[in-house]
This record gives structure tokens, sequence and C-alpha cells, in this order.
């Protein structure tokens, strides 16, 4: 049922990560982060080896196929979730340029019960997808779906439980990141879950891209009290 699960980065994250722990890194790790300049995937690659999570929003790609000769269909799908207070280890800070297309089902993981929902075109409100439509494959078709899974307020290990019918049976289908949950964590910030981002919270800070100030590597330490005075 299940051909393909990929993560993916969503456009708004930039190259910012969020890790667990406090990382000091080398100045041979921070060469070679700095050396993936304008190489995305590498980069990637570095911060998903740290223990890097993606900030805020994360996408996850999946292809699924039909699997039956008399076809199934897919009734609901949400996101089985465990949360607690967003990560304080290190922020990696470097924000977007740019822009990127929309996914095909959101969940908002701040909700206790997180369904998937699309937004109307028309209303543009919030509407459960799966109470107003359902997605059929016949035997060997298959179909592509992108999953953005969204939390302002909490660090999140989750996993996506889809709803197949199939032969007049409902079964209840997993998705995970290779039997282990995927991870988001919020950012912390100082007024509400929008306001400035508040770096004073994480035990190390990296800051690159077009918020670092000194312009003179890509990647370069910060203290957070420090860059937070600054007013950057």
């Amino acid at each position: 049922m299940v051909d393909l699960v990929r993560k993916e980065r969503h456009f708004a994250a930039g190259s910012t990560w969020v890790t667990p722990d406090v990382i000091d890194l080398t100045n041979r790790q921070l060469s070679e982060l700095n050396s993936y300049a304008g190489r995305p995937l590498e980069e990637v690659r570095f911060f998903r080896s740290i223990g890097g999570v993606d900030p805020t929003t994360s996408i996850v790609e999946v292809v699924l196929r039909g699997n039956r000769r008399d076809g199934v269909r897919i009734t609901g799908m949400r996101a089985v979730t465990e949360c607690r207070p967003p990560l304080r280890g290190t922020l990696f800070y470097s924000p977007p340029a740019g822009e990127d297309s929309k996914p095909v089902l959101r969940f908002d993981l701040d909700d206790p019960a997180p369904k998937a929902y699309e937004v109307d075109p028309e209303t543009h409100r919030e509407v459960d997808y799966f109470a107003r439509k359902s997605i059929s494959l016949e035997y060997n078709e298959t179909i592509a779906l992108r999953l953005e899974s969204r939390t302002l307020k909490y660090y999140c290990d989750y996993r996506f439980e889809m709803q197949v019918v199939g032969r007049g049976e409902v079964v209840d289908q997993i998705i995970d990141d290779g039997g282990q949950p995927f991870k988001i964590s919020a950012i912390w910030r100082k007024k509400g879950y929008t306001g400035d981002i508040d770096y004073r919270k994480y035990g190390r800070l990296y800051v690159g891209g077009l918020a670092n100030p000194d312009m003179d590597a890509p990647w370069k330490p910060w203290d957070p009290a420090d860059y937070e005075r600054q007013g950057l």
C-alpha cells in the first residue's frame, strides 16, 4: 500500500533547525557545514545526522499504491502524536529567501486529535478533508500525497494513521519514518506563539544566511543573549 515515504523541507523553514541537545560544533564540523552553501541536500543530511528537527512545519511525501484487485478506498487520516514543550538545545537559525507550493493535506499538531484538513479555495476556511471526500485506488494505481504537519506550541513525535477500506473491511495503515516517528519542534517565542524568537531559551545558537550580520561565513556561532541584544 505504501510505496514511498520521504521527508522534505518546507520553504518557510529556510535552513533553520533545532536539536534536542546543546551542540558545540568543532572547527572541522563548522567548516564542513559551511562548505555546503548552495548544496541544500548535503546540508539537510548534515543537520539530520546531528539530530536536527524541522522547526514549526514539516512535510512528508507519501506514494500510495492500490494493492487489491477489487480496489481500495482511503476514508480517513490522522496524526498520532506525543507532544511536550519545544526543544531548547541548539538553534541553527537561517530564514528563507524564497517560496514554495502548498501541500495537499495538512495536520495541526496543536490540536489534541489532529485530522487531515485542506483549505477551501473559495472560503479560505480549514475543512476536514475526509469529511467531504475519499481517495480511491484501483489495483496498481498510485497517488502521491504531500502531508504538512505544523506546531506552534510543542515538540512532537508523530506518525500518520490512515483508514483503508477494502473488501468491506477497514484497516488502519501506519505511515512513519522507517519504523520511527517523525519529529517536529516549535520555535520558542517571546509573546504567545507568533512573536519574535526568544533566542535566550536555547543553549547554543548558530546563525547563517540572511540572519548572519557579519556575512563573513554562511554559519557562525553566536551567544544567544548577544544576538538578541543586537535586535537581529
